[in-house]
């Protein structure tokens, strides 16, 4: 399992030096250094700055708790991109492990390079950080867990999981159940060959645990979206599901169920075929060869129902929550391959999914190295310089993506506002100063609310002007 490890380890090099050229030119986004100011507020409830209160208004992570540590020692988001990369990388050993009893050392070991190689999944490890980078590791283990019948770890991943996010909640309510549902039906079947070859080697518990799974998932997310709309009247992620026949998931669902023959044209378009398409390829379409792949669909509907373009390109972080079901379903197709006499042929086809997997990258990325790997701001000595015009612990705001260089100093720092807090640096002939906030901007400099402190090329530190 040496090879293993050492494909994991120069994954995670060569991200951490991406990681580290992109902190430098300024090009890693506001989500990460959101995410580490809500980490440091856990015990105030996850609040930050630009989402103006707790961020269990937009999505359910009590998980995040864990990574308290590492960011009040790191003191800087970086560390997020850094465990992001680390949680990534394990998954590679963790899929040699759950498919070592399966299939032989020679194509695990193509499995494992499969999964870092994968673009949907490679792409996790180098956007900023989500919790969603949670998901592929802790899927892969759960499968592990239930495999080998290891039931205290079973829980204890399972309920990783379900505090990971609402939305993989709701994919681990249907995924368990429904698992639960297909290995009860199937509990008769002997000889054992495993859970992955549908032969679980404790079928009843196997399919109780899942269903327990299921059914605890459904829950605790009924209950946070009651909490949700209880306190705040509203889910703040339902804005991307608007349609002119729907606003929101709830109208949404009803529409598809009532009214198919207008709502399914109008979800459906080419570039969620696209999705579809850089899902696949990469994998030779091995995943359609195997049953486990369904694994992916609850993920997959939650994705492409959406309205919001962003949502659904891979690249986005929302990949996490498939790519190990295709990847799992892409091995135990392999692994049948090789049980059934074909080794060589599974080899083949393994060694073309890894072919197919670095073509991908060279062709068409989706983490645009082109783009992230450098600068977006052409002067980034002014830029730098400006934001340490800034004493630390003061609050600011800057554009997204500066924030993450200082925005972790102070839960009230935000991005693109023009007052309510103490600094604000802003480059004048940036794109991305939107309109709205240089014209406010302008107004507050007038009317002497906040004065210039520092002026470095065309950015500027502006300090809020003491009351009298």
């Amino acid at each position: 399992m040496r090879i293993v490890w050492i494909i994991a380890a120069a994954y995670a090099f060569v991200h951490v030096v991406f990681a580290a050229l992109r902190w430098h030119d300024m090009t890693i986004g506001a989500d990460t250094g959101i995410f580490a100011q809500a980490i440091l507020n856990a015990a105030h409830g996850f609040s930050d700055g630009p989402e103006g209160g707790s961020h269990f208004h937009y999505h359910f992570a009590p998980l995040l708790a864990v990574l308290y540590p590492v960011v009040a020692l790191s003191r800087t988001p970086l560390s997020l991109q850094f465990v992001q990369i680390a949680l990534v990388a394990l998954t590679a050993p963790a899929m040699y492990a759950l498919f070592r009893p399966y299939a032989s050392h020679a194509l695990c070991v193509r499995l494992a390079a499969i999964t870092l190689l994968y673009p949907p999944l490679a792409a996790v490890g180098f956007t900023e950080f989500h919790e969603t980078a949670f998901f592929p590791i802790l899927a892969v283990l759960l499968m592990w867990a239930a495999d080998r019948a290891r039931w205290a770890w079973f829980a204890v991943i399972g309920a990783a999981l379900i505090l990971t996010r609402e939305d993989v909640g709701m994919e681990l309510a249907a995924l368990g159940i429904g698992l639960a549902v297909v290995l009860w039906l199937r509990r008769q079947r002997g000889g054992g060959a495993g859970l992955l070859f549908g032969e679980p080697r404790q079928a009843n518990a196997t399919a109780l645990a899942f269903g327990a799974l299921g059914v605890v998932a459904a829950a605790v997310v009924t209950t946070y979206f009651r909490a949700v709309f209880a306190t705040y009247h509203s889910w703040l992620p339902s804005r991307e599901y608007v349609y002119s026949f729907a606003n929101g998931p709830a109208q949404l669902f009803f529409a598809v169920v009532t009214k198919p023959w207008i709502a399914i044209p109008d979800i459906a378009n080419l570039d969620k075929l696209g999705y579809l398409l850089q899902a696949l390829v990469p994998l030779l379409f091995l995943p359609l060869r195997n049953a486990w792949s369904l694994l992916a669909v609850p993920a997959l509907v939650i994705i492409l129902a959406s309205s919001d373009g962003g949502i659904y390109y891979v690249g986005h972080h929302y990949t996490a929550m498939w790519a190990p079901w295709l990847l799992l379903g892409a091995g135990v197709a392999l692994a049948h391959m090789e049980r059934r006499g074909a080794a060589h042929r599974a080899i083949w086809w393994a060694n073309g999914a890894i072919a197919a997997c670095i073509v991908t990258l060279v062709t068409f990325n989706p983490m645009h190295l082109g783009y992230y790997l450098r600068p977006q701001y052409a002067d980034l000595a002014s830029a730098h310089a400006a934001l340490a015009c800034v004493p630390r612990g003061a609050s600011l705001s800057t554009h997204s993506m500066w924030f993450a260089q200082r925005g972790i100093e102070n839960s009230n720092s935000t991005i693109n506002a023009a007052d309510g807090v103490d600094y604000l640096v802003y480059a004048l002939d940036s794109p991305d100063l939107h309109p709205w906030t240089a014209k406010r901007l302008a107004a507050n400099v007038r009317a002497g609310r906040y004065v210039q402190v520092c002026r470095f090329g065309n950015v500027v530190t502006y300090k809020r002007r003491a009351l009298r």
